[in-house]
């Protein structure tokens, strides 16, 4: 049977040669197919194979109706994209994200073509973002958290390895990694995210085994580095061994989890969930440095702090009594409470330490 490698799914057989521009073919009869084939199919723009009516486990191949697009509706598409701001790119993976994670549940299949289509564009956008951390501190939904965590934690962690000094190849291993950590938690316990009340023994012996989970979803994937398997399974784990699900220690953990391991937790603990508000970024600092001191990586908790969350004058900000202010200085003893001029009649200037008050949240004018 003849289909478009759109429509292909791992474990079709070939049953002819797929011919490219080269004397011998681009993938032999015979070959099942894996998604490092399917990427190769569409870089090369192939646009019919033949495969086995069943797939190699013996089911029945049911091939999904393939939507073309008109050139019309292309053209729209790009169109459209070329207005975009990082808020609309931000937005669409979310949903993209969502779908997904549907697709998965639905088929326990996991499109990993479709992921890398989404993360690399998305990533492009988030290199010209100024304040990427504050911005992304803005967005939420606790109904649909897990899907906003997981682009975020993609974005954040690919940016934090940039000021690690790691190579355009590397951010990108992260940033996939970071995307695939939770794919576990989705495919079987993302409902846990929702519940308002704290965990029982076994649902937290259930969480503890996403890593796994999401490393065995890609295990044998062959587009997918050795690198980005392992930071998958390890981005729980912590330097003292008191992580999951290991518990190895400091040398043993890959530093594509270390990096990942800091921001998941850093979003986690800011987020808005259903059983938890929005945190301030500082007030998520501080307890971060207290709770899990030892437990991350220290020169990433540092490289996040002193790259992304020290505060500039001119930064706008609504305080923890519902005012709104602009830093005015900033007093290296207590950086995180700084002078502020108030957004009021008055355009006082008060100290929050003498105030007793603390940034809630930052307001950041969105960006193209």
């Amino acid at each position: 049977m003849k289909v478009h490698p759109d429509q292909l799914i791992p474990g079709c057989l070939l049953t002819k040669d797929v011919i490219g521009n080269a004397i011998h073919p681009l993938i032999p009869k015979n070959t099942v197919i894996e998604p490092i084939h399917i990427q190769i199919l569409q870089t090369f723009k192939i646009q019919v194979v033949d495969v086995a009516p069943r797939l190699v486990n013996g089911d029945v191949f049911r091939v999904e109706k393939r939507e073309v697009p008109s050139e019309d509706q292309k053209e729209n598409e790009v169109n459209e994209r070329v207005n975009w701001t990082f808020d609309d790119y931000y937005m669409n993976a979310v949903k993209i994200t969502k779908s997904i994670c549907e697709d998965l549940k639905r088929t326990n299949r996991l499109n990993i073509q479709q992921v890398r289509k989404l993360m690399i564009p998305l990533m492009k956008q988030a290199e010209k973002q100024r304040n990427l951390f504050l911005k992304l501190h803005q967005y939420g939904d606790k109904q649909r958290y897990i899907y906003h965590h997981m682009v975020s934690i993609a974005l954040l962690s690919a940016s934090l390895a940039t000021k690690l000094d790691y190579s355009q190849g590397d951010r990108l291993k992260i940033a996939l990694a970071a995307y695939l950590s939770d794919m576990g938690m989705v495919s079987e316990h993302d409902g846990i995210y929702l519940k308002n009340r704290e965990l029982t023994e076994k649902e937290t012996e259930n969480i503890r085994m996403h890593p796994v989970l999401s490393y065995r979803m890609i295990e044998h994937m062959s587009s997918i580095s050795k690198d980005v398997k392992i930071a998958v399974l390890q981005h729980h784990e912590r330097i003292d061994g008191s992580g999951y699900p290991l518990g190895v220690k400091a040398e043993k953990i890959h530093p594509f989890a270390k990096v990942i391991g800091v921001v998941d937790t850093f979003h986690a603990m800011m987020s808005e969930r259903a059983y938890q508000q929005k945190q301030s970024i500082y007030h998520v600092v501080e307890e971060l440095m207290q709770r899990q001191a030892g437990k991350l990586d220290v020169l990433t908790i540092e490289t996040l702090i002193q790259n992304y969350l020290t505060l500039q004058v001119g930064t706008r900000v609504k305080l923890s009594n519902e005012q709104n202010g602009t830093v005015v200085f900033v007093n290296e003893s207590d950086p995180a409470r700084p002078f502020v001029q108030l957004e009021d009649a008055s355009e006082k200037i008060i100290d929050l330490k003498e105030h007793d008050l603390d940034i809630k949240e930052f307001l950041i004018d969105h960006e193209t």
